[in-house]
Formats: C-alpha cells, sequence, structure tokens
C-alpha cells in the first residue's frame, strides 16, 4: 500500500507518468469552481513539511525498483505540491537518482515566493495553470487565499519562465462565460506575450461534473475561438 506514490499512469502529455503527492488530500492554496476531486480540506498558502521526504523518497526508490522506467516522475497529485517546503529537497534527491526527468504540476500560486522559484528551477518540466489575469475573475474562479495577489503570481509566473531552462506548457482552463470573454482572451494574451521561452499552452475545460454548477464544459467550438482568438 503506497501513501505518496501512485501509477505510473498514462498522461497525454507525459507519457508514462509515476505520480508523487506531497500533501494531504485536497490542502490546496486554492479552492477551484472547476475542481473535480472535492471541496479544499485544508485552505492555506502556508509552506510546511506536510511529510517526511525522506519517507516520500524511500517510497519512490522501492517503486522504481519494482516497475518499468517510467518516461516522468511527476510531482502533483491531490493537493498543491508547492506547498510543500522539503519540495526543493526531494527534487535534488529525484535526480540523483537518474531514474527519469521531473515534471512539476502547478496551480502557479506560489511562485511569487523567490524560495519556490529557486526549487522549482531543479525540475526539468513545469506545466503551471494560468486561467485569468483578471483580479475580479481569478477571485470567483480560484478562491484563493486571503494572502495571494493576482499581480505578485504573475510577475513570479514572469520571472519563473524567463529564468527557467527546462520546459514550461501553460494550461488554461476555460470556463465558459466566466473567463472567455473577447477582453479576457486578449489580457491573457497580451501576458503570454510577455514570458519567453513558453513549450506551448493547453485549454483544457470541464470533462467530468464538477462539484460547483457554474461551471459547464465548452465544447469544441467554444475551445476553438478560445484558440483562434489568443492566436
Amino acid at each position: 500500500m503506497r501513501t505518496y506514490i501512485f501509477g505510473p499512469v498514462p498522461s497525454r502529455r507525459l507519457g508514462i507518468s509515476l505520480g508523487v503527492d506531497l500533501t494531504p488530500t485536497k490542502t490546496c492554496s486554492y479552492d477551484c469552481l472547476y475542481c473535480q476531486l472535492c471541496r479544499t480540506n485544508f485552505h492555506t498558502s502556508q509552506r510546511s513539511e506536510f511529510c517526511d521526504p525522506d519517507d516520500v523518497l524511500k517510497e519512490l526508490r522501492e517503486t522504481l525498483a519494482e516497475i518499468a522506467k517510467p518516461d516522468w516522475i511527476t510531482i502533483s497529485g491531490t493537493g498543491e505540491p508547492t506547498l510543500h517546503s522539503g519540495l526543493g529537497y526531494i527534487l535534488a534527491e529525484i535526480k540523483k537518482l537518474n531514474s527519469a526527468p521531473t515534471c512539476v504540476i502547478t496551480n502557479s500560486s506560489l511562485l511569487y515566493l523567490p524560495d519556490v522559484r529557486s526549487e522549482l528551477m531543479l525540475a526539468d518540466r513545469l506545466l503551471p495553470t494560468l486561467t485569468t489575469v483578471n483580479k475580479a475573475t481569478f477571485r470567483r474562479i480560484h478562491r484563493p487565499t486571503n494572502e495571494l495577489n493576482l499581480d505578485d503570481i504573475l510577475n513570479g509566473l514572469r520571472r519563473f519562465v524567463n529564468e527557467f531552462t527546462g520546459t514550461v506548457e501553460i494550461e488554461i482552463f476555460v470556463c465558459p462565460d466566466i473567463n472567455d470573454s473577447d477582453a479576457e482572451i486578449e489580457a491573457l494574451g497580451n501576458y503570454l506575450n510577455s514570458l519567453d521561452g513558453i513549450e506551448s499552452v493547453y485549454l483544457n475545460t470541464a470533462v467530468r461534473v464538477p462539484l460547483e454548477s457554474e461551471i459547464r464544459t465548452a465544447d469544441q467550438s467554444r475551445l476553438n475561438r478560445f484558440r483562434e482568438h489568443l492566436k
């Protein structure tokens, strides 16, 4: 019975991915309208050592000895991984295993912190979420902790992307009639143009029914319109 490691699982973007979950279920700085897991149980933007990093690494080594080599070791799971204060140590130790490159999937909320940006430099790939650059829309969709400020997050993401030597792929979650107006998309596009070195931008939408009824699935025509307007 594993506590921290899950998979390997097939991924559209990552091939065969072995997951690492560093926080208790739904420990997050957001409580997103579109989350298809559950409501956030522990709503926080304060970093902490939620589990012993050496316990995580021990379980990872044991799992890697039992399975075929994965394409990626992906730090994601059921909460926001950058909340774990031992993230940098864990990434550094995984690199020493020389088993697979590392990817971190993040909601971007803590990228305004210099220590978080520094630790994420140890990853090979980052998949950050960016849903809007409008403050009211940001609050409506993500329901962040009170301490978080969108301008700080956007500046932190820009600083990270412009300095990172690995791969960055932005994910935009399309919420019909909330963040897909012409003005919203144009503002997102202007911001994305300020980032150097983005590999790609992914448009995502609700596949399973979210907890909040105001979130609907964007059909293909909406996604195509979003993509074309985003250029």
